[in-house]
């Protein structure tokens, strides 16, 4: 009894001075880094639990019903699918996954904003009524310099956009760089026509380091026009991050300047020579609407010109 006791105590004192983490290392079934969720507009629900060891994913219809599953050992990287009658279909990440592929010609291909209405360059621009343009890009600014106008000044610069403000009776005109950006991690993926989407979540989630990706952000990234999961891609997964510069004129002169830095989820498709872009975080710089911007442009001119 004395000798068990002594065992217990042993343990216990193990367990304040280690992590349990330590201990759930040797669990075969692994840790859970993060269960996440997300529901398609049809109305399927996707549920993916990535752990130390595997990622599963767990595909639902409407009413509830188990629809397949896929589990990605995360060291062999084999690959295991199941219908919800019990089939079950075997294969590996390396069928799926290729080297990444960087050189995207970005300039030449069209794109797809995904995103909240409310977010900086979260709408793709109306390119068929000029008149339109600029104020659509000023209220909802591209991603890309895609379609818009060079400054007249010669300094880099694209032209945004013009507003003012009602006690200023002439207005302040927005203009943007991209002073960088950078490309972080990316895969490249070929996913056939009759992959289980089960199966396209577990290998994206599985590849990609640190839980980078979410549920919700692929399923963005992979709906149709339709509303629909699509059940094929060829092409890549990355994030990337922007550097933006701004400069507001007033009377042709710049009166404020400021940045934003800001990261996105991208997805190219090969098929379509598509970009789908869907914010990932906004990180740091000029946090309120483009507006506010000229709008300090146009005090700092009535302070400087009183």
């Amino acid at each position: 009894m004395k000798k068990s006791l002594s065992l217990i105590l042993v343990f216990a004192m193990l367990l304040t001075i280690f992590p349990t983490s330590i201990f759930a290392a040797t669990n075969p079934e692994g840790v859970i880094i993060k269960e996440d969720e997300a529901v398609t507009d049809d109305g399927y629900t996707v549920k993916v639990i990535e752990t130390t060891t595997y990622v599963n994913t767990d595909v639902f219809d409407p009413n509830g019903k188990l629809v397949d599953s896929t589990r990605v050992d995360l060291k062999t990287g084999d690959v295991t699918y199941t219908t919800a009658d019990g089939n079950v279909e075997l294969s590996n990440v390396d069928e799926y996954v290729e080297e990444v592929k960087y050189n995207i010609p970005e300039e030449e291909i069209s794109m797809i904003i995904e995103g909240n209405a409310a977010e900086q360059g979260q709408f793709k621009l109306n390119k068929s009524n000029p008149s339109d343009f600029t104020i659509q890009a000023l209220l909802n600014e591209p991603i890309t310099d895609d379609g818009l106008d060079s400054s007249v000044y010669g300094d880099g610069y694209k032209f945004l956009g013009s507003s003012g403000v009602w006690y200023f009776d002439d207005l302040g005109y927005l203009f943007r760089k991209i002073d960088n950006m950078t490309k972080h991690e990316g895969h490249r993926f070929t996913f056939s026509a009759g992959t289980a989407i089960s199966t396209v979540l577990s290998v994206v989630v599985s590849v990609f380091t640190g839980g980078a990706w979410t549920v919700a952000v692929i399923t963005t990234l992979l709906i149709t026009g339709s509303g629909a999961l699509i059940d094929y891609f060829t092409g890549t997964f990355d994030y990337r991050t922007y550097n933006y510069l701004y400069k507001v004129r007033v009377y042709t002169q710049p009166w404020f300047e400021t940045y934003r830095n800001i990261s996105y989820w991208v997805s190219y498709n090969d098929a379509t020579e598509t970009l789908r872009y869907k914010q990932k975080s906004f990180n740091h710089g000029f946090s309120m609407a483009n507006s506010e911007m000229v709008k300090a442009g146009i005090d700092n001119y009535m302070v400087a010109n009183p």
